[in-house]
């Protein structure tokens, strides 16, 4: 999730590549410095065990606040609670799929993107520009940024795009439009500057993972001041990043007549592919901390044997299915993690905590 921030100038943002890495240089990763984090012992929390409900875990904050959904109802738990209880949002059905530094809260409901400003409040619904009608709002940072994904009709032109907005004392700015394709996380730099990450259409490889770089006004406005392709010469999405400016993701290459997804993270300017499980084909990174990533691993990516997988500084590969989950689990997935190490998620026996 978020952690410590870091001062960046705009004017540098704007004229460096900071991230932009080629495939070449992806093929010779190079370890971060020092640290330690995985492989501790976990608790496994069933937030809401099978049973005729269909459930799901996506992010955690800080102070313990998990959100998700429960039977297509958004809501939250309370991960200090020794049975924590699934408390609905105000609303009707949808998802909570983010919570920030203040516990703000973003995900969709039935008229698109919504943002909610505390685990009691009324839901706000972010607007959609002419010619989109729907739409997930999937991050948001403590600066008030929220990104997502929108889409329309056919004859809009434009299937998906990425969007971002800003809710701020209660007034409402955006959207503006980044990219076709779709934002997943957002980070605040510091001095005003906030970072997100997703993927944007490309021609040759489908889509690329990007960063954009958005400033927040005194008056409550924001504007986009750069975009940066993260990973060149190959396809590949950025599904979450910190406050560091670390990201994480997953690249998808065809290899040996079939395709093979990789897991990545971005540590200290560092770009490395992060090892595989035995036999595996399909990895991907979809959250990360100070010392840790975690995400989902598997041999084939539409099987049912995927499970949720985590790697630490010295990136090595844990299998957190195989170590705390029985064999009635046939799937699972690490969607959120937090600054002192819990773990949420989803898979076939609904939602998750692993608890240190």
């Amino acid at each position: 999730m978020r952690l410590s921030t870091r001062t960046i100038i705009p004017a540098a943002v704007v004229a460096a590549c900071l991230f932009c890495f080629s495939i070449a240089e992806a093929k010779k990763p190079v370890k971060p410095p020092g640290g330690g984090g995985g492989g501790s012992s976990f608790q496994l929390v069933e937030l809401q065990p099978a049973g005729g409900t269909v459930s799901s875990a996506y992010a955690i904050s800080d102070s313990g606040i998990v959100v998700g959904t429960v039977d297509d109802m958004p809501g939250i738990w309370d991960s200090s609670e020794t049975v924590p209880a699934f408390i609905p949002l105000v609303g009707a059905y949808g998802e909570a799929l983010s919570i920030n530094e203040y516990d703000e809260i973003v995900g969709w409901g039935p008229n698109g993107p919504r943002y909610w400003s505390n685990a009691i409040a009324n839901p706000v619904e972010l607007p959609l520009p002419t010619g989109f009608d729907s739409g997930t709002a999937n991050g948001i940072s403590r600066d008030g940024i929220v990104v997502g994904e929108i889409w329309g009709p056919a004859s809009s032109g434009n299937e998906i795009w990425a969007a971002a907005w800003r809710v701020t004392e209660g007034l409402v700015f955006g959207p503006i439009l980044l990219d076709a394709g779709g934002a997943h996380d957002v980070a605040s730099m510091g001095a005003g500057i906030n970072r997100a990450v997703g993927r944007s259409a490309d021609a040759e490889f489908g889509h690329v993972a990007t960063v954009w770089d958005l400033l927040s006004k005194d008056d409550g406005t924001f504007t986009v001041i750069g975009s940066t392709v993260l990973v060149a010469g190959v396809t590949a999405e950025a599904y979450a990043i910190t406050n560091t400016g670390d990201v994480t993701g997953g690249i998808k290459e065809w290899s040996k007549g079939e395709w093979v997804h990789t897991a990545f993270v971005i540590r200290d300017g560092s770009f490395v592919r992060l090892p595989s499980g035995r036999r595996n084909k399909f990895d991907v990174g979809y959250d990360l901390n100070a010392t840790d990533v975690i995400g989902q691993s598997g041999k084939v990516w539409y099987s049912d044997n995927l499970g949720a997988t985590q790697w630490n500084l010295q990136n090595k590969h844990q299998d957190l299915m195989g170590s705390y989950f029985d064999a009635s689990w046939t799937y699972t997935a690490a969607e959120g993690l937090n600054a002192t190490g819990g773990v949420v998620g989803g898979g076939s026996g609904g939602a998750w905590l692993l608890r240190r």
